[in-house]
C-alpha cells in the first residue's frame, strides 16, 4: 500500500515537473505520504489530505508549541474542527472492518464492553497528529 501511494504521488510530482519545470517535493510528497497512508489505514475518504495536514499541524502547534493567546484561539478552532470531524467519522460506523476505525469499533474491553466512541476518537486524533 505504501509503495502504491508513494508511486502515485511521485507520478503526480513528475507530471508537475514535466509541465512546470519544478515541484516542491516536501509539500507534494514527503508531507502527504504519511497522511495518505493513515487515511488508507483508517479508511478515510471524505476529506482531502491538505485539510488533515492543516488540522494536524494546528493541533501539534496548539499542544506542543508556544503560540500567543490570539494564535491559540485560531489553532483551537482548527483542532476543534478536526475533533468534530473525527467524532462524526467514528460514530457513523461506515469504516471497513479491516481499517483502524473498524478495529476500534470491534474492540472489547476486558469486561466485554465495547470501546466508547470518545476513546476511539482520541486514539484516531493522536494517531493522526503523531
Amino acid at each position: 500500500m505504501i509503495e502504491r501511494l508513494a508511486g502515485e504521488l511521485l507520478e503526480a510530482a513528475r507530471a508537475r515537473i514535466d509541465a512546470d519545470g519544478e515541484d516542491d517535493l516536501f509539500t507534494s510528497f514527503a508531507q502527504v505520504l504519511p497522511c495518505r497512508v493513515l487515511m488508507e489505514l483508517l479508511d478515510i475518504h471524505d476529506v482531502d489530505p491538505a485539510t488533515l495536514i492543516r488540522w494536524s499541524d494546528a493541533s501539534l502547534e496548539l499542544f506542543w508549541g508556544r503560540p500567543t493567546p490570539d494564535r491559540q484561539l485560531e489553532l483551537a478552532q482548527r483542532a476543534g474542527e478536526f475533533h468534530r470531524w473525527l467524532t462524526t467519522t467514528v460514530r457513523t460506523g461506515k469504516a471497513t472492518a479491516d481499517s483502524f476505525i473498524g478495529a476500534l469499533a470491534r474492540h472489547r474491553l476486558p469486561d466485554g464492553a465495547p470501546l466508547d466512541p470518545q476513546t476511539a476518537v482520541a486514539a484516531c486524533f493522536f494517531v493522526f497528529i503523531a
